[in-house]
Order: structure tokens, then C-alpha cells, then sequence
């Protein structure tokens, strides 16, 4: 775990709190609202740092201004996968499918509101596919469902797909990632298939209260690093491996900010899947951590 190593590289221990509610809104208002002084930090999702902005109209934070930005540690493809019982044996067969029967199939999510609801629910905007939507408490029972045959699909992190896909219980029929995986290199992304906006992944990060001084960030950005590329650390993370990223030595004002990436992710207002996004914050949801 990032903490254990953390810790090491510091010299002091880590202590992780789990402050879990509103999608992880609360746990970042706490980091939002405490001092800036590097012992209180934030563990940022494309949720807590993105798409919360455009799902909750009240946010007591604003999830660039208030907070410091120290660096991205990972970012985990999506996954389009289906059912192994699914009539089709690729994006192509699935697509054609999936267009002619509007409304037939269905896809299980973690949950209404959530990174991979969004990311489904934006897919199927860009691809003009129509399927039904089944939110599950947790991406568990919405796995589950979909190996057993109940759901026909789901969008979600291919850290908790790949297990499902290597024991052939789900198929994947696209990924959203830079470029095909070695793990999976028959699968396409989707920037190959004609759909480059859909094709991101979701990212973690590290992140301070907003207001945080230089001569704090600097070391702890040094030993964040360092933590990254410590043994321990890559054992833990994901698999398969996060997509890559560039980690720079020193952090500057403008390798570590916070971006609206190509514009707003979805566009103005409306209803994506039952869920009514603010156009004041659509923004936010494309929210990312660059490193130029």
C-alpha cells in the first residue's frame, strides 16, 4: 500500500482514515477544510475530484480551487465487458447488435451517480446505443449479476474486471486506455474503434488543502515518488498495470495543476442516465491530474 511506503520514505507513520459518504465528497470536504500544512492529505478519484462536481449541486468545495495538487499515482483503464452467454464474439458483432435493439440489453453499474455510471452512460452518448441501466450497491453484486447471466454488461475498472475476464466469466469488448494492453492485445480501445472521447480511464492522485507552501509540497511530492517506485508498492498496485504516466523530479506550478481536460465531459445540461448534471459544474467531471 501506498501508506506503508509512504511512511518508510518519510520516516513517521501514515495513517489512513476512511471517511466514506457521497461518493467520497465527505472525505475530501474534511481534506478541503483542514489546514495546509502536509499532514492532512486526500487519496483523489476521478469521483471525488471530477465527476462529483457535476453530480451534486452543493458541494461545500470546489474540487480544483480548494485543493493543492501533488501528483497523480495511477490510472486504471475502463473496461466494456460482457457476459460470456452474450451473442457476440467482438466490439464489432456487439455494436451491430447492441444498435438494432435499442433498449433490449442491460448494464449493471456500482451504483447511480458513480465514475463508471457516468463513464457508461457517456459511452452511450458518444455511440448512440441505447441500454438499459441496473445500478447495484457496489461494483461486487454488479459483477456478480453479470457473470451469472442476470445483466448482459458492465462498464467498469479493469483492475476489478481483469480477474473475470482471465477466468473467461466476462468478455471484454473494448477498453479505454492509451493503447491496447499486452495482457489484452486482442481487445480494442476505444480511440480505435471511432470513439478517442470515450477512451480515458480513471485516475488516483494525491492532493492538499488548497494553500499548501512551496517548501511542503516540494518534499512531499520527493517522497511520494519515491514510495511509487519503492517494491512494495508495485506489488500492491493494480493489474494489470496502471497506464503510464510521467513522474517528474521537482514539482512546478505548471506540471502540478489541475485541468479541465479538452472541456466539459458531457455537454450542458440534461439527464445521463437518471442522474441531472449541473452545467456550472460539467467540468469538473473531465477534472484530471496533469504532469506536462
Amino acid at each position: 500500500m501506498l501508506a506503508e511506503a509512504l511512511a518508510k520514505e518519510l520516516g513517521q507513520p501514515v495513517v489512513v482514515e476512511n471517511k466514506a459518504g457521497a461518493g467520497g465528497s465527505v472525505g475530501a470536504r474534511y481534506v478541503a477544510e483542514a489546514k495546509p500544512d502536509g499532514y492532512t492529505l486526500l487519496l483523489g478519484t476521478t469521483s471525488t475530484n471530477g465527476t462529483n462536481s457535476a453530480v451534486y449541486k452543493n458541494l461545500p468545495f470546489d474540487a480544483v480551487k480548494s485543493f493543492t495538487p501533488i501528483t497523480r499515482i495511477l490510472t486504471v483503464p475502463g473496461a466494456l465487458s460482457v457476459n460470456k452467454k452474450f451473442p457476440a464474439a467482438n466490439y464489432q458483432e456487439f455494436a451491430a447488435l447492441v444498435k438494432t435493439s435499442p433498449g433490449k440489453f442491460s448494464y449493471a453499474s456500482s451504483g447511480n451517480g458513480g465514475a463508471t455510471h457516468l463513464a457508461m452512460e457517456y459511452y452511450k452518448t458518444l455511440s448512440g446505443m441505447r441500454v438499459v441501466h441496473i445500478p447495484y450497491r457496489g461494483t461486487g453484486p454488479a459483477l456478480n449479476d453479470v457473470i451469472a447471466g442476470q445483466v448482459d454488461m458492465i462498464y467498469d475498472t479493469l483492475a476489478s474486471s481483469m480477474p473475470h475476464i482471465k477466468s473467461g466469466a466476462i468478455v471484454p469488448m473494448a477498453i479505454a486506455s492509451p493503447a491496447r494492453l499486452k495482457e489484452l492485445p486482442n481487445v480494442p480501445t476505444f480511440a480505435e474503434l471511432g470513439l478517442p472521447r470515450a477512451n480515458e480511464g480513471f485516475w488516483n492522485g494525491v492532493l492538499a488543502p488548497a494553500g499548501l507552501p512551496p517548501e511542503v509540497l516540494k518534499p512531499l511530492h520527493s517522497a511520494i515518488v519515491a514510495a511509487l517506485k519503492t517494491p512494495s508498492y508495485a506489488k500492491s498496485s493494480p493489474r494489470p498495470a496502471p497506464c503510464p504516466f510521467r513522474i517528474r523530479p521537482r514539482p512546478s506550478p505548471r506540471s502540478l495543476r489541475m485541468t479541465w481536460r479538452n472541456g466539459p465531459r458531457w455537454p450542458g445540461t440534461g439527464d445521463y442516465g437518471g442522474v441531472r448534471l449541473s452545467s456550472a459544474r460539467c467540468g469538473a467531471a473531465h477534472a484530471g491530474l496533469h504532469r506536462d
